[in-house]
């Protein structure tokens, strides 16, 4: 006899759920007045940081930390820009512009 249907989309449901659950989420880091706010982010492993460009000018994130090296190129003002985190850790963000631009990214 064959399994009942209404399990078996129980099944996917719960799945679907456990998944939803641990799906990564966006975090907003705005780019304004020469500054990233917040200073500071703490993330999940795959959650993505969206850069904000509220400056009337570019801005262009970088890091150089081992484990997140990555460079975003020139980012115009009013854009999005996101970049997702992969490997836990403690990471520094720059703007290659704006050197006294700090972001400390902790991502576990």
């Amino acid at each position: 006899m064959a399994k009942p249907r209404v399990w078996v989309l129980g099944a996917a449901w719960s799945a679907l759920v456990a998944a939803s659950a641990f799906a990564a989420s966006e975090v907003v880091v705005q780019q304004k007045d020469l500054s990233f706010i917040p200073t500071k982010v703490q993330i999940q492993v795959g959650d993505t940081l969206v850069f904000t460009n509220e400056d009337n000018y570019g801005h262009n994130m970088h890091s150089t930390s081992a484990g997140s090296e990555f460079d975003l190129g020139r980012q115009a003002p009013g854009t999005r820009v996101p970049y997702t985190f992969r490997r836990a850790g403690t990471f520094e963000v720059l703007c290659r512009i704006h050197p006294k631009m700090r972001l400390e990214v902790v991502v576990r």
